[in-house]
């Protein structure tokens, strides 16, 4: 199944193909998000840059995500910069959500105004560099940025290797003016390669070169040495934050043409030394920074959206139809991303093999669990007792007859898709019923209440459970209890049953975060 819509703007690239297209086949992949290119289907718009916001997408009622990658510091100097800056804050406050891809431009987005700014770091197309063949390293050292960004400082990869005898080759790929380069190398008698090239073609140049060098006193990201790392290449970098932050103890750091030209010279002749960081950053490369990494950290924050989404659609009078597909999308997402969630003997499930010792207490043996969710229900059964589930989402349903046919149980549990306001039960039927966790999600829950009550048997339990104030709030939430918030409410029901304990439960040496209600029918 998939979990929602995405409008998917990708900006123009500078050279080669654009990472948010990579980034979004990569997605696309995974077969959990539908891309769209109708507005009105979507229930997210991205914009892979603030390049690509538009006023007319930015006034629609769906929720907005711009991926911003950097300004250039140097740029705010210009008056006339800074005025085009302030038209795209403006446009940039009207999205929901702000995402960059290293904490460098986290702060720097903070620094703008906005408080609603999440780090998701992007990747490299590792399948990309995996399918170009490399040939023999070769006495050259390689980089790669556009020519004309003075910022990229590429002069001094031609000054460090005029310091080196021999000078090794200088490969430059990139797009711009080649000619101040050209005649810099000339001057210093330094053989140099530049220009723009295919990504394939920079990928190849980057496997046969001796190490990487990025010179860049700026990056809000820099794509070029992680896919040097990726592709086994040693990588010398200019000391800056996103530099560190990004290349960690995987590559070597100089702070000056000088001192560039001693390191590439001392890594240039130890075999050994560059063996072992080609080894180790390849590993790092692969274990974080792909883009099927980049894929996992985006699809989290994309889970928390959609979570923001359904948040909204309960809070607007939805029919019954549209509660199923909610919780059927809650419960679809909820394994995908939370699978241990699926294993009834995960330890945090404290809070149902409670209610299996309050249950026993009271010599229950037959339990309905209204909304019960996929795994409850096996729990129960695996501790001997008999189980009926009343589940809104029909998704919950088949995961969980799935859990319980992986565990044997199976037989011990019958499902039915139903409401908790409406039990598709007779009078009198049940020992016990629990209700655990879903009075804060409905917008009566003393409808559920009457219900759990009706179907249970004079001198029958009923078990419900709630959060203790905003302990594991979601934003399904619609109520946020207290005791005595928890007391008025059952007190409502006092003709019908008996209130035998109020009173908050804790995880295993926690504090308490739950609050457990016992009532107990009344025989008339």
């Amino acid at each position: 199944m998939t979990f929602g819509k995405i409008l998917w703007l990708s900006p123009t690239s500078l050279a080669g193909r654009n990472p948010m297209d990579v980034w979004k086949e990569y997605l696309i992949k995974r077969g959990t998000w539908e891309l769209t290119t109708d507005p009105e289907k979507a229930d997210i718009f991205w914009f892979g840059s603030d390049s690509v916001l538009s006023d007319e997408l930015l006034e629609k009622d769906v929720f907005k995500i711009c991926y911003f990658w950097d300004i250039l510091p140097s740029r705010m100097l210009d008056p006339i910069f800074r005025e085009f800056i302030k038209k795209k804050v403006e446009q940039m406050r009207k999205c929901n959500l702000i995402l960059t891809p290293s904490m460098t431009i986290l702060y720097q987005v903070q620094m703008l105004g906005f408080p609603n700014v999440t780090l998701c770091t992007p990747g490299i197309d590792a399948k990309l560099i995996d399918s170009v063949d490399g040939g023999e390293r070769k006495m050259q050292v390689c980089t790669v940025g556009r020519l004309n960004a003075g910022h990229k400082q590429h002069d001094w990869l031609i000054r460090a290797a005029s310091m080196i005898n021999p000078a090794p080759t200088v490969i430059m790929c990139g797009a711009g003016d080649p000619k101040p380069l050209m005649d810099l190398a000339k001057q210093l008698n330094v053989d140099l390669t530049i220009g723009p090239v295919s990504d394939e073609e920079k990928v190849r140049r980057i496997k046969e070169s001796t190490c990487f060098i990025t010179a860049s006193a700026w990056e809000g990201f820099g794509m070029g040495p992680i896919e040097a790392m990726y592709a086994s290449v040693p990588t010398l970098a200019l000391d800056i934050p996103t530099h560190r932050e990004m290349l960690k103890e995987y590559a070597i750091y100089f702070y000056s043409p000088v001192d560039l030209a001693e390191k590439m010279a001392f890594l240039m002749n130890n075999e050994k030394l560059r063996e072992e960081m080609s080894k180790r950053g390849r590993e790092y490369v692969a274990n974080n920074l792909t883009f099927e990494r980049a894929t996992d950290r985006l699809e989290w924050i994309l889970n928390h959206v959609i979570k923001q989404i359904l948040g909204k659609k309960v809070r607007a009078n939805p029919s019954r139809q549209d509660w199923i597909d909610i919780y059927d999308s809650e419960a679809g997402r909820s394994l995908k991303y939370h699978p241990y969630r699926a294993d009834p003997h995960w330890t945090r499930f404290w809070e149902p093999r409670h209610y299996v010792k309050l249950l026993k207490k009271y010599g229950i043996k037959h339990v309905l669990d209204v909304g019960a969710g996929p795994t409850h229900p096996t729990i129960y059964a695996l501790d001997g007792l008999d189980v009926s589930v009343c589940e809104c989402s029909k998704v919950a349903i088949e995961q969980g007859k799935e859990i319980a046919t992986k565990h044997g149980v199976d037989r011990k549990i019958r499902w039915v898709c139903g409401f908790g306001e409406e039990l598709p039960y007779d009078n009198d039927k049940f020992d016990a019923v629990i209700q655990s966790h879903i009075w804060e999600h409905l917008p009566e829950p003393e409808k559920a209440i009457a219900e759990g009550l009706r179907v249970l048997k004079p001198g029958g339990i009923l078990i419900g459970a709630v959060p203790l104030g905003t302990n594991y709030y979601d934003p399904l939430h619609l109520n946020v209890y207290s005791p005595d918030d928890i007391r008025n409410l059952v007190s409502k029901f006092s003709d019908r049953c008996e209130i035998v304990s109020i009173e908050t439960i804790a995880e295993p040496k926690c504090d308490p975060s739950v609050i457990l209600t016992t009532l107990k029918k009344v025989v008339k």
